[in-house]
Protein backbone atom coordinates (compact mmCIF):
# COMPACT_ATOMS: atom_id res chain seq x y z
CA UNK A 1 0.00 0.00 0.00
CA UNK A 2 3.02 2.19 0.68
CA UNK A 3 4.26 2.32 -3.11
CA UNK A 4 1.57 2.64 -4.23
CA UNK A 5 0.63 5.93 -2.34
CA UNK A 6 3.80 6.93 -3.26
CA UNK A 7 3.97 5.56 -7.06
CA UNK A 8 0.54 6.40 -8.36
CA UNK A 9 0.23 9.45 -10.95
CA UNK A 10 3.91 9.13 -11.85
CA UNK A 11 5.36 7.22 -14.83
CA UNK A 12 6.71 4.31 -12.47
CA UNK A 13 3.37 3.39 -11.61
CA UNK A 14 2.56 1.41 -15.29
CA UNK A 15 5.98 1.62 -16.00
CA UNK A 16 7.79 -2.06 -17.39
CA UNK A 17 9.82 -1.95 -14.28
CA UNK A 18 6.79 -2.01 -12.59
CA UNK A 19 5.26 -4.43 -14.09
CA UNK A 20 8.24 -6.92 -13.49
CA UNK A 21 8.20 -5.80 -9.76
CA UNK A 22 4.38 -6.42 -9.92
CA UNK A 23 4.86 -9.85 -11.37
CA UNK A 24 7.46 -11.04 -8.79
CA UNK A 25 5.14 -9.94 -6.15
CA UNK A 26 2.63 -11.82 -7.60
CA UNK A 27 4.97 -14.92 -7.64
CA UNK A 28 6.04 -14.38 -4.28
CA UNK A 29 2.79 -13.66 -2.34
CA UNK A 30 0.16 -14.55 -4.38
CA UNK A 31 -2.15 -17.75 -4.78
CA UNK A 32 -3.52 -17.78 -8.37
CA UNK A 33 -6.01 -20.29 -8.11
CA UNK A 34 -7.71 -18.28 -4.95
CA UNK A 35 -9.68 -15.56 -4.85
CA UNK A 36 -10.25 -13.44 -2.12
CA UNK A 37 -13.99 -11.84 -0.98
CA UNK A 38 -13.65 -7.35 -0.58
CA UNK A 39 -16.23 -5.41 1.01
CA UNK A 40 -16.16 -2.29 -1.01
CA UNK A 41 -18.50 0.45 -1.41
CA UNK A 42 -21.38 -1.77 -0.02
CA UNK A 43 -20.77 -4.59 -2.36
CA UNK A 44 -19.11 -8.00 -1.84
CA UNK A 45 -16.78 -8.45 -4.72
CA UNK A 46 -14.69 -11.64 -5.05
CA UNK A 47 -10.97 -10.22 -5.98
CA UNK A 48 -8.26 -12.72 -7.72
CA UNK A 49 -5.68 -13.10 -4.98
CA UNK A 50 -3.34 -11.83 -7.83
CA UNK A 51 -4.91 -8.77 -8.58
CA UNK A 52 -1.85 -6.87 -6.45
CA UNK A 53 -2.19 -3.72 -8.37
CA UNK A 54 -5.50 -2.41 -7.07
CA UNK A 55 -6.10 -5.27 -4.27
CA UNK A 56 -4.88 -3.23 -1.37
CA UNK A 57 -7.12 0.10 -2.63
CA UNK A 58 -9.69 -2.50 -2.63
CA UNK A 59 -9.59 -2.95 0.54
CA UNK A 60 -9.18 -0.32 2.28
CA UNK A 61 -11.90 1.78 0.13
CA UNK A 62 -9.65 4.12 -1.44
CA UNK A 63 -9.96 2.86 -5.19
CA UNK A 64 -10.67 5.49 -7.48
CA UNK A 65 -12.80 7.17 -4.83
CA UNK A 66 -12.98 10.63 -5.93
CA UNK A 67 -13.40 9.67 -9.45
CA UNK A 68 -16.08 7.42 -8.83
CA UNK A 69 -18.23 9.61 -6.80
CA UNK A 70 -17.68 12.48 -9.53
CA UNK A 71 -19.37 10.09 -12.26
CA UNK A 72 -21.82 9.01 -10.17
CA UNK A 73 -22.85 12.51 -9.03
CA UNK A 74 -23.32 13.06 -12.99
CA UNK A 75 -25.08 10.26 -13.81
CA UNK A 76 -28.98 10.45 -13.56
CA UNK A 77 -30.94 7.41 -12.60
CA UNK A 78 -31.93 5.88 -15.84
CA UNK A 79 -28.22 6.30 -17.74
CA UNK A 80 -26.92 3.37 -19.58
CA UNK A 81 -23.08 3.17 -19.11
CA UNK A 82 -20.48 1.58 -21.44
CA UNK A 83 -17.79 0.27 -19.29
CA UNK A 84 -14.35 -0.59 -21.67
CA UNK A 85 -12.46 -2.82 -20.12
CA UNK A 86 -14.36 -3.73 -17.05
CA UNK A 87 -11.88 -6.22 -15.36
CA UNK A 88 -13.86 -8.16 -12.32
CA UNK A 89 -16.20 -5.07 -12.34
CA UNK A 90 -14.73 -3.06 -9.69
CA UNK A 91 -16.18 0.10 -11.63
CA UNK A 92 -19.68 -1.40 -13.06
CA UNK A 93 -20.64 -2.88 -10.02
CA UNK A 94 -20.73 0.57 -7.91
CA UNK A 95 -22.47 2.07 -11.13
CA UNK A 96 -25.06 -0.51 -11.50
CA UNK A 97 -25.94 -0.38 -8.23
CA UNK A 98 -26.23 3.15 -8.25
CA UNK A 99 -28.55 3.08 -10.80
CA UNK A 100 -32.31 2.78 -9.95
CA UNK A 101 -33.47 2.47 -13.57
CA UNK A 102 -30.69 2.75 -15.98
CA UNK A 103 -28.28 0.28 -17.44
CA UNK A 104 -24.53 -0.73 -17.74
CA UNK A 105 -22.85 -2.94 -20.56
CA UNK A 106 -19.41 -4.08 -19.30
CA UNK A 107 -16.86 -5.11 -21.99
CA UNK A 108 -14.08 -7.35 -20.93
CA UNK A 109 -11.89 -9.68 -23.52
CA UNK A 110 -10.71 -11.56 -20.38
CA UNK A 111 -12.64 -14.68 -20.16
CA UNK A 112 -11.30 -15.42 -16.30
CA UNK A 113 -12.33 -11.54 -15.59
CA UNK A 114 -15.19 -11.40 -17.71
CA UNK A 115 -16.75 -15.32 -15.28
CA UNK A 116 -15.75 -13.40 -12.29
CA UNK A 117 -17.86 -10.25 -13.53
CA UNK A 118 -20.86 -12.01 -14.13
CA UNK A 119 -20.67 -13.63 -10.51
CA UNK A 120 -19.94 -10.57 -8.90
CA UNK A 121 -23.21 -9.26 -10.28
CA UNK A 122 -25.40 -12.14 -9.06
CA UNK A 123 -23.52 -12.44 -5.99
CA UNK A 124 -24.59 -8.78 -5.21
CA UNK A 125 -28.24 -9.25 -6.52
CA UNK A 126 -27.53 -6.88 -9.33
CA UNK A 127 -29.49 -7.38 -12.92
CA UNK A 128 -28.74 -4.30 -14.67
CA UNK A 129 -25.36 -5.37 -16.15
CA UNK A 130 -24.45 -7.57 -18.87
CA UNK A 131 -21.01 -8.26 -19.59
CA UNK A 132 -19.77 -8.69 -23.10
CA UNK A 133 -16.89 -10.57 -23.59
CA UNK A 134 -15.29 -8.93 -26.45
CA UNK A 135 -12.92 -5.89 -26.27
CA UNK A 136 -13.52 -2.56 -27.94
CA UNK A 137 -11.04 -1.63 -30.75
CA UNK A 138 -10.89 0.66 -33.89
CA UNK A 139 -11.68 -2.51 -36.02
CA UNK A 140 -14.11 -4.69 -35.96
CA UNK A 141 -12.89 -8.70 -35.98
CA UNK A 142 -10.41 -10.84 -34.13
CA UNK A 143 -7.42 -9.18 -32.27
CA UNK A 144 -4.55 -10.74 -29.75
CA UNK A 145 -4.74 -10.16 -26.27
CA UNK A 146 -1.70 -10.44 -24.08
CA UNK A 147 -2.42 -12.18 -20.82
CA UNK A 148 -0.57 -11.50 -17.57
CA UNK A 149 -0.19 -12.92 -14.41
CA UNK A 150 -1.27 -9.41 -12.58
CA UNK A 151 -4.82 -9.11 -14.07
CA UNK A 152 -5.17 -5.77 -13.98
CA UNK A 153 -2.26 -5.37 -16.92
CA UNK A 154 -3.92 -7.79 -19.29
CA UNK A 155 -4.50 -6.19 -22.65
CA UNK A 156 -4.97 -5.99 -26.44
CA UNK A 157 -1.65 -5.51 -28.24
CA UNK A 158 -0.57 -5.07 -31.98
CA UNK A 159 0.94 -8.16 -34.00
CA UNK A 160 0.47 -11.55 -33.43
CA UNK A 161 1.85 -11.97 -29.52
CA UNK A 162 -0.98 -13.45 -27.09
CA UNK A 163 -4.05 -15.51 -27.79
CA UNK A 164 -7.01 -13.85 -30.40
CA UNK A 165 -10.31 -12.60 -29.05
CA UNK A 166 -13.20 -11.09 -30.64
CA UNK A 167 -12.98 -7.50 -30.71
CA UNK A 168 -15.72 -4.31 -32.31
CA UNK A 169 -15.71 -1.03 -33.04
CA UNK A 170 -18.23 0.65 -30.43
CA UNK A 171 -19.97 2.46 -33.13
CA UNK A 172 -20.76 -1.12 -34.80
CA UNK A 173 -21.98 -2.23 -31.68
CA UNK A 174 -24.71 0.81 -30.72
CA UNK A 175 -25.78 0.23 -34.50
CA UNK A 176 -26.24 -3.34 -33.89
CA UNK A 177 -28.27 -3.01 -30.27
CA UNK A 178 -29.59 0.34 -31.13
CA UNK A 179 -29.05 1.97 -27.72
CA UNK A 180 -28.12 5.67 -26.92
CA UNK A 181 -25.38 5.82 -24.78
CA UNK A 182 -25.05 8.65 -21.89
CA UNK A 183 -22.03 7.98 -20.14
CA UNK A 184 -18.52 5.58 -21.16
CA UNK A 185 -15.63 4.91 -18.87
CA UNK A 186 -12.24 3.32 -20.63
CA UNK A 187 -9.50 1.63 -19.01
CA UNK A 188 -7.73 -0.49 -21.25
CA UNK A 189 -3.98 -0.33 -20.58
CA UNK A 190 -2.80 1.82 -23.28
CA UNK A 191 -5.44 0.95 -25.85
CA UNK A 192 -7.48 3.74 -25.50
CA UNK A 193 -6.49 5.50 -29.10
CA UNK A 194 -7.71 3.00 -30.42
CA UNK A 195 -11.06 2.76 -28.84
CA UNK A 196 -11.68 6.59 -29.37
CA UNK A 197 -10.96 5.24 -32.91
CA UNK A 198 -13.83 3.06 -33.13
CA UNK A 199 -16.24 5.83 -31.67
CA UNK A 200 -16.55 9.01 -33.40
CA UNK A 201 -20.25 8.86 -33.73
CA UNK A 202 -20.64 7.86 -30.27
CA UNK A 203 -18.43 10.96 -29.21
CA UNK A 204 -20.68 13.12 -31.57
CA UNK A 205 -23.26 13.04 -28.69
CA UNK A 206 -20.53 13.76 -26.39
CA UNK A 207 -21.38 11.50 -24.07
CA UNK A 208 -19.84 12.11 -20.15
CA UNK A 209 -16.80 10.06 -20.88
CA UNK A 210 -14.51 8.77 -17.86
CA UNK A 211 -10.56 7.88 -19.52
CA UNK A 212 -7.70 6.41 -18.49
CA UNK A 213 -4.42 9.08 -19.66
CA UNK A 214 -1.41 7.11 -19.57
CA UNK A 215 0.69 9.11 -21.89
CA UNK A 216 3.84 6.63 -21.42
CA UNK A 217 1.30 3.16 -22.00
CA UNK A 218 0.83 4.48 -25.82
CA UNK A 219 3.65 3.47 -28.06
CA UNK A 220 3.45 4.11 -31.29
CA UNK A 221 0.00 5.65 -31.09
CA UNK A 222 1.01 8.83 -28.53
CA UNK A 223 1.02 11.25 -31.76
CA UNK A 224 -2.46 10.04 -32.67
CA UNK A 225 -3.39 9.69 -28.43
CA UNK A 226 -1.86 13.48 -28.10
CA UNK A 227 -5.03 14.69 -31.38
CA UNK A 228 -7.45 12.33 -29.56
CA UNK A 229 -7.26 14.24 -26.03
CA UNK A 230 -6.58 17.57 -27.97
CA UNK A 231 -10.24 17.01 -29.62
CA UNK A 232 -11.88 16.16 -26.29
CA UNK A 233 -10.40 18.52 -24.71
CA UNK A 234 -11.91 21.53 -27.41
CA UNK A 235 -15.41 19.84 -27.64
CA UNK A 236 -16.07 19.35 -23.23
CA UNK A 237 -17.04 22.54 -21.85
CA UNK A 238 -15.97 20.86 -18.39
CA UNK A 239 -12.84 18.82 -17.80
CA UNK A 240 -11.34 17.26 -14.56
CA UNK A 241 -8.86 14.93 -13.46
CA UNK A 242 -7.39 12.85 -10.70
CA UNK A 243 -4.22 11.95 -10.03
CA UNK A 244 -4.37 10.12 -6.86
CA UNK A 245 -6.06 12.35 -4.37
CA UNK A 246 -5.55 15.61 -5.76
CA UNK A 247 -8.56 16.86 -8.25
CA UNK A 248 -7.95 19.54 -11.09
CA UNK A 249 -9.91 21.56 -13.32
CA UNK A 250 -8.72 22.14 -16.06
CA UNK A 251 -9.20 24.72 -19.05
CA UNK A 252 -9.31 23.18 -22.94
CA UNK A 253 -5.84 24.56 -23.29
CA UNK A 254 -4.26 22.35 -20.50
CA UNK A 255 -4.53 19.44 -23.09
CA UNK A 256 -1.28 20.30 -23.95
CA UNK A 257 0.33 20.01 -20.73
CA UNK A 258 -0.66 16.81 -19.90
CA UNK A 259 -0.17 15.24 -23.25
CA UNK A 260 3.29 16.73 -22.32
CA UNK A 261 3.21 15.07 -19.07
CA UNK A 262 4.27 11.32 -17.98
CA UNK A 263 2.13 11.64 -15.39
CA UNK A 264 -0.66 8.61 -15.04
CA UNK A 265 -4.47 10.59 -14.61
CA UNK A 266 -8.02 9.85 -14.89
CA UNK A 267 -10.04 12.21 -16.97
CA UNK A 268 -13.68 12.90 -17.06
CA UNK A 269 -14.99 14.74 -19.51
CA UNK A 270 -18.13 16.58 -19.31
CA UNK A 271 -20.54 18.64 -21.95
CA UNK A 272 -22.67 21.06 -19.94
CA UNK A 273 -26.22 21.62 -20.96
Amino acid sequence: MLMRKYFRGTFLHRSRIANIFYQFLWRLLADNDSTRSVSFRNLTIAVPSNEITILPSLIDGSYEFEEINYFLAQLEPNAVVLDIGANIGVFSLPIANHLTQGFVYAFEPSSESARLLEQNALKNGLRNIEVIEMAASSVTGQHHFLDSVVGGRRRLVEGREGREVAAIKIDDWIAEREVYIDAVKIDVEGWESSVLRGMPNLLKSKPMLLMECNIAAQGPNIIEFSEQLRNLFKNYNQIVSFDGSRTTVHKSTDWQDIADSKVLLNLIFIKNP
